[in-house]
């Protein structure tokens, strides 16, 4: 594996350890349902906020409000989908499993 090229398991485990870390400790991996993030309420508006720049941050991309959507928003695996189109229309390199 090269510096540049990630994993859809690696994106989405980098997206958990964001969302537990936004979240501050107020819950557990276990407490958490990863393939249905909106419908528990587990994220707010201002985690969402703060997801939002961990991502930005970790992946070095940019998410634009319209792209912001709770589809988007749904899962981790959604979440990692969308890292992934980002990372595929940039220089990064993609690697499937």
């Amino acid at each position: 594996m090269t510096k540049n090229t990630i994993t859809m398991s690696e994106i989405e485990n980098q997206i958990q350890g964001l969302i537990l870390k936004t979240l501050d400790h107020e819950v557990t991996s276990d407490d958490i349902d990863w393939n249905d993030l909106l419908l528990i309420s587990i994220l707010d508006s201002v985690s969402t906020l703060a997801l939002v720049t961990g991502l930005e941050d970790a992946f070095d991309v940019i998410v634009e409000d319209e792209e912001l959507t709770e589809e988007m928003l749904t899962s981790t695996r959604s979440i990692a989908q969308y890292i992934y189109e980002k990372l595929t229309t940039d220089t990064h390199s993609f690697v499937s499993e």
